[in-house]
C-alpha cells in the first residue's frame, strides 16, 4: 500500500510538470497567434529532470498536455543531433502545410523545425534580472515548485507573474528575436 501511494505522488508530480509547461507553451502560442511550439529534447528533458525519455514517459506526456495540445510527437534531425518534441494543436500534416503556426524553442534546431513552417519565431528562457528581484521572490515564493530546476523555476515564477498581474504578458512571453 505505501509503495503505490508513493508511486501514485510521484506520477501526479511528474502530471504537474508536464502541464505547468504545457500551459506555459498554450501561453506562448496564444500571444503570438500559433498553433505549434517546438522544443528542443535537451531542454524537456532538463525541465522535467531526466536524462533519457522512455516511451512510457512520453505517452504520460502525451496524456497530461493533452488539454493544451492535441497532438505531441516527436522529430530528429538527419543533418544533425537536433531532436524536438512538437506540442501542436493542429495535426501534423497540417502543421506542414501551414504558414506561421508554430513557435520554435531552440536556435539549434532551425533546420529541422523548418521542415514543419516557412516562418516562426524564436523562443529563448532568458535570464532577466529586475531591479526588485528580491521583492518579486517574495511575493511568488509560495508558488516556486523547485527551485533546483532552473527551467521549471523560470516557467513557474513566469505563470505566477501572470496570474498575479505583477507582469505584462507581452513583456511575459515575448520573443528574443524573429527567425530570419
Amino acid at each position: 500500500m505505501a509503495l503505490y501511494k508513493i508511486r501514485h505522488a510521484v506520477r501526479e508530480d511528474a502530471r504537474r510538470q508536464h502541464r505547468s509547461l504545457a500551459m506555459y507553451c498554450a501561453l506562448f502560442c496564444w500571444h503570438h497567434d500559433k498553433q505549434a511550439v517546438f522544443v528542443s529534447k535537451d531542454l524537456f528533458l532538463q525541465f522535467i529532470g531526466l536524462e533519457r525519455l522512455k516511451d512510457v514517459r512520453f505517452e504520460m506526456i502525451k496524456e497530461d498536455v493533452n488539454p493544451y495540445f492535441s497532438f505531441v510527437f516527436q522529430r530528429t534531425s538527419k543533418n544533425s543531433n537536433a531532436n524536438l518534441i512538437v506540442l501542436s494543436r493542429i495535426p501534423e500534416d497540417e502543421l506542414m502545410t501551414s504558414k506561421e503556426k508554430a513557435i520554435h524553442f531552440k536556435p539549434s534546431v532551425f533546420e529541422l523545425a523548418n521542415k514543419y513552417r516557412p516562418n516562426s519565431e524564436l523562443f529563448s528562457l532568458g535570464e532577466e534580472t529586475s531591479e526588485n528581484s528580491s521583492e518579486i521572490i517574495e511575493k511568488v515564493f509560495p508558488y516556486i515548485s523547485s527551485i533546483e530546476n532552473p527551467y521549471e523555476f523560470a516557467i513557474s515564477n513566469t505563470l505566477s507573474l501572470l496570474v498575479g498581474g505583477l507582469i505584462d504578458p507581452k513583456l511575459a512571453l515575448a520573443t528574443e528575436k524573429p527567425i530570419q
